[in-house]
């Protein structure tokens, strides 16, 4: 009898054992999603230029996000849906710029608003010459506006351009230039004639 009592010892012992074993590996495993969820949640680092110029691509033709989304020369500003901001710096070497050439109607701008400026010719092909200050051609192409009626341009940072924009025949010319307070948003100086 004795011994029976030593082995439902041992055996409730061992059950206790058990249990604690597995109480703590729960508790391991939670705290440990916990970990994995603090640091990607806070992870502040900021995406690398071709994340920054895949974000700008997407809110320029997204129909999807109704909040201000807005682009300076030196950053990109997203809304964070909390009342804040997020700021993200654009690439060191590369200039964002948006061109809407236009026949009748336009807006003034200086910083262009990826979910907001809307051009007039939306979803329009239109035949693009960029033009360096030493006669190099940056861009010699057709490209078509966005579904707000913008082109989407990345420059050089630091430099002047001559801008030639042809649509049906008619042409829109402009100088820009790609310092760090430069306008991202060409919208009155493009009216096609």
């Amino acid at each position: 009898m004795s011994s029976r009592k030593n082995i439902n010892n041992k055996s409730a012992k061992s059950k206790k054992f058990k249990r604690i074993i597995l109480l703590c590996s729960v508790v391991v495993m939670i705290i440990a999603v916990i970990i994995i969820i603090f640091v990607f949640c806070n992870n502040k680092e900021k995406p690398d230029s071709s994340s920054i110029n895949e974000m700008v691509s997407y809110y320029s033709t997204t129909t999807e996000v109704s909040e201000p989304v807005y682009i300076t020369s030196k950053e990109l500003i997203v809304p964070d849906g909390n009342g804040k901001e997020v700021k993200y710096k654009l690439p060191k070497d590369e200039f964002y710029l948006a061109l809407a050439p236009y026949y009748e109607n336009t807006h003034p701008c200086k910083d262009h608003y990826l979910t907001k400026c809307k051009g007039e010719l939306f979803e329009e092909e239109f035949f693009v010459t960029i033009v360096d200050q030493k006669g190099n051609k940056v861009i010699d192409e057709m490209m078509k506006s966005t579904i707000r009626g913008f082109i989407d341009i990345w420059l050089p940072r630091n430099g002047k351009f001559d801008v030639t924009v042809v649509h049906n025949s008619k042409i829109a010319e402009h100088t820009v230039s790609t310092s760090n307070t430069s306008k991202t948003c060409i919208t009155e100086e493009m009216k096609l004639g």
